[in-house]
């Protein structure tokens, strides 16, 4: 959970299952939907326990449950399907224990953030439900809405108005075509509307955002790793013998890039500026307090931190080329810093 390659992996596996299942029965399936592990298949009332233990008998740590349409009705995702004169209809679903809570209106965002919640609610309700469901949809959605704060004028007017329209502009992609640049900034009412005006008709596009989020309101629920245990940072190691330190960062664990440094010194390698200056110097590094300085999961971030920390130790050991990326403008600020 949690890793890039997930969804990926995901599909590839429920792709080789259908594929599986579908080369093992013996009839024809009129149709197969697969959603990461949402499955909706037309399945004959007589072979549902041979398909279900089909689906089991691929891996033993897979194993599925099935649901039956009732009055020929079943949801599927979002959708609620409707058998309909040998056809099928679709409606919009929530599950009962849905909480049908959005981007609430009184929250510190944007006024254009706001607005495109309704419009994306308008473009579900006219994309996935059939128009003999829109008035429905459309009075239930509302008084969701409504629910969260939002005026009921504005609502009516984006999804009963032709101001704001649902269709989605044709992408050209021609080599004349002007790029964007767009840049995120947290939401400051007034500034970021203004910073936003001042910004339109140029090439860069300001995007605000409300930094937030329902992370920051619970507990950890998880205890914190011991340092040796992290990764995704940026560290320090004094010398024993000096007042020399080394700065470097890791994706890795710090202990084992902590014993990747000693196993160098030891062998006396001259892999780092640290196994270097223990080579020339014949000094000892402090391994058993070395320190974490900062934690930065994005590798671009990471570099960029400990380049500044370099830097802004005057009595580093590390090389000219750890830092020689860096802007002669930070270097000037960090100049002021530790005067």
């Amino acid at each position: 959970m949690g890793n890039p390659a997930s969804p990926i992996l995901a599909e590839l596996v429920m792709n080789h299952l259908i594929a599986f299942v579908l080369s093992v029965l013996n009839f024809h399936i009129p149709f197969v939907f697969v959603y990461v592990d949402d499955i909706i298949m037309s399945v004959p009332m007589s072979r549902l326990e041979d398909v279900l233990r089909i689906f089991n008998s691929f891996h033993e740590n897979l194993q599925f449950t099935h649901e039956m349409e009732i009055d020929g009705k079943i949801p599927f995702l979002d959708l609620l399907l409707i058998r309909d004169s040998g056809g099928i209809k679709t409606d919009l679903y929530s599950k009962p224990m849905a909480s049908h809570r959005t981007l609430h209106f009184n929250s510190l965002h944007s006024a254009s953030q706001k607005i495109a919640v309704v419009r994306g609610i308008k473009r579900k309700i006219l994309s996935l439900s059939d128009t003999s469901f829109h008035p429905k949809n459309f009075k239930q959605q509302a008084t969701i809405l409504c629910q969260n704060g939002y005026p009921k004028t504005l609502v009516n007017k984006i999804f009963y108005g032709s101001k704001y329209s649902t269709s989605i502009p044709s992408t050209d992609n021609g080599s004349d075509k002007e790029i964007f640049r767009y840049y995120k900034l947290v939401y400051i009412p007034k500034l970021s509307q203004m910073l936003i005006r001042l910004m339109k008709g140029t090439s860069t596009i300001v995007v605000s955002y409300y930094n937030k989020t329902v992370k920051s309101l619970f507990s950890r629920l998880k205890d914190i790793d011991p340092p040796m245990r992290q990764s995704g940072l940026v560290y320090g190691v004094g010398c024993s013998n000096c007042d020399a330190i080394y700065v470097g960062q890791t994706c890795q664990y710090f202990g084992s890039r902590l014993r990747q440094h000693q196993l160098d010194c030891k062998r006396q390698s001259e892999a780092t500026a640290l196994s270097q200056h223990a080579k020339n110097e014949g000094h000892l590094f402090d391994f058993e307090n070395a320190k974490i300085l900062t934690k930065e999961t994005n590798w671009f971030k990471r570099s960029f931190k400990e380049m500044l920390l370099i830097r802004k130790h005057p009595n580093s050991v590390n090389s000219r080329s750890d830092i020689g990326s860096l802007s002669i403008a930070y270097s000037n600020l960090i100049k002021e810093i530790n005067k």
